[in-house]
């Protein structure tokens, strides 16, 4: 039964009584806060699943803010039903949400091929709308469909697609929902998010072969596939509204209105963390609307802190912006410089989301510096819009660090966890001695006197003999004769450490020059060749000194 429409019948009787007995009076016990919760069924595909980072997609961030809004929920499905409590560290704060679902990584509208379908999962090894009884049920689903190129009619072995289109199936899947609710329950219809074919073209291979082109042309498949995204959305929309008129409790949430291509999704088809935040607070307002509440407002503030340190002048450079983070944004970090002037450091970094780092000019390497000891952790650390991919575990970490040397320049950098349970205490952006540049607005400059005083340091003075057979960067022939304590020293500045490393990577991807290392100091193995291999050398290196 509707949640609002039992309370408008519970009301109405009350008035309709004219009396008022003692137990009315009375505070509401936990019973009766169970009997007036309404039971939401979410049923659709991976993405409502929650399949980027295992804890639940959207649907934590529409209990988060249907709490918010005061308006008790049981979520019910197959799926996580042995508990109703759950938890996430959003943004540092520990959010609460039921698990309870029905949503299934794959899954078409209908079976066909090697697809299951949503359909046969509801219907077809007993009745899951019976059976849960739910007062609302969110169903998005078709992407897959979207994947598959099966928007229109298609052969595919002599099934379902074969003799009707998506929306076909879809309102085949609608009809089936509605005529076992009750007529008081309601069934909410959302778009589906898009596709990013520029990114995920190894996906779409279907489309060559269903439209006829060559799917390497991204330009042609782009288009073909927003289209077909775009047609099966409307017509999403206009199916809603076809039912609706027709008498039935449908309404329609266009959840496409907040994902952002780019911003809102994290491998071009499944949304992160940012996207699915956007998509539980446009459902928990299109329920809160629908039952008479107000929609929930939230303006969330980024502020970003430069601070830099030098031995003459202390400057500080201060960045802040207030605005609602929305879709087609990334999340700023509040960034401190402490203890080199080639490091910055980001705090209140979360796990999941992106972060700009188009302020920041010549990074040479990232450190994630995990709070917890994690012997079971394991992910992904993206670079660019997946540009850079590098899957991480235990086995990786130096001292609960990940360390990642960067060639080229990317405007966002997102680190993702899998598995595990250990949050980010910090990430370190390293920078060639002198290069770091950051965007600023506002800047306040404070000069004072400093006194300086030199100590005598012992160095230690090698001489090498090098001969250079050849100028490339990516395999440098030297000869060279060097002290084991100085291998690894790429820099120069007497001792092994990081920074080496990253410059190291920077020379063999042609980024500086070979008068900006001591190249006899790069060849670690002594093979009087300079390439990958010196650099993977020097990496064990560190492990070991560390």
């Amino acid at each position: 039964m509707s949640f609002k429409k039992w309370i408008t019948v519970l009301t109405a009787g009350a008035i309709a009584a004219g009396a008022v007995t003692v137990n009315a009076i009375l505070p509401p016990t936990e019973a009766d806060a169970a009997s007036e919760a309404v039971k939401i069924m979410c049923v659709g595909d991976s993405i409502t699943h929650g399949y980027i980072n295992g804890d639940n997609g959207y649907r934590k961030y529409l209990c988060h803010y249907l709490n918010e809004n005061g308006i008790g929920y049981d979520m019910v499905g197959p799926e996580n039903s042995w508990t109703d409590s759950a938890s996430y560290n959003w943004n540092g704060t520990t959010i609460t949400y039921d698990p309870a679902h029905c949503g299934y990584s794959g899954y078409a509208i209908q079976k066909y091929g090697s697809r299951s379908g949503i359909y046969e999962t509801l219907f077809s090894n007993g009745n899951q709308i019976e059976t849960y009884d739910p007062d609302m049920v969110l169903l998005m689903i078709g992407t897959n469909d979207l994947l598959d190129a099966r928007l229109e009619k298609t052969s595919n072995l002599d099934t379902i697609t074969d003799s009707s289109t998506a929306l076909e199936r879809l309102e085949n899947l609608v009809d089936e929902i509605l005529s076992n609710l009750d007529s008081t329950d309601t069934l909410f219809l959302a778009s589906v998010p898009e596709i990013d074919a520029e990114l995920r073209a190894d996906w779409l291979w279907a489309y060559g072969s269903v439209y006829n082109f060559d799917t390497s042309d991204t330009a042609t498949l782009k288009a073909k596939v927003e289209e077909c995204v775009d047609t099966y959305n409307a017509g999403v929309k206009a199916l809603a509204a076809e039912k609706k008129s027709a008498g039935y409790s449908v309404e329609f949430c266009d959840i496409n209105s907040v994902v952002d291509v780019k911003a809102g999704l994290d491998d071009g088809v499944h949304p992160n963390e940012t996207g699915y935040a956007e998509m539980g607070l446009l459902w928990a307002n299109t329920l809160s609307s629908y039952l008479g509440e107000n929609p929930i407002q939230t303006t969330p503030t980024t502020t970003a802190t430069t601070t830099t340190t030098t031995t003459a002048e202390t400057e500080t450079t201060t960045t802040t912006t207030t605005a609602p983070v929305t879709s087609g944004t990334t999340t700023a970090a509040t960034t401190v410089i402490t203890g080199s002037e080639d490091d910055i450091h980001l705090t209140d970094v979360v796990i999941g989301e992106t972060y700009d780092l188009s302020a920041y000019d010549n990074i040479t390497g990232i450190s994630v510096v995990f709070d917890a000891e994690d012997s079971g952790i394991g992910g992904k650390f993206v670079l660019g819009n997946w540009t850079v991919q590098k899957d991480y575990s235990a086995a990786d970490l130096v001292n609960n660090t990940l360390t990642v040397a960067v060639d080229d320049e990317y405007d966002q950098m997102t680190v993702y966890r899998w598995n595990g349970t250990a949050g980010i205490k910090e990430v370190i952006l390293h920078f060639a001695a002198g290069e770091t540049t950051t965007a600023t607005e506002t800047t306040t400059t404070t000069t004072t006197e400093t006194t300086t005083t030199t100590e005598e340091t012992a160095t230690t003075t090698v001489e090498v003999t090098t001969t250079e057979t050849t100028t490339d960067a990516t395999s440098t022939s030297v000869t060279t004769d060097v002290p084991e304590e100085m291998l690894g020293d790429v820099n120069g500045d007497g001792a092994v450490s990081l920074m080496d490393a990253v410059r190291l990577r920077k020379y063999l991807a042609g980024s500086i020059k070979k008068t900006d290392v001591v190249l006899v100091c790069c060849d670690l193995n002594q093979d009087g060749t300079v390439n990958i291999f010196d650099a993977a050398l020097l990496l064990k290196k560190l492990v070991r000194l560390a």
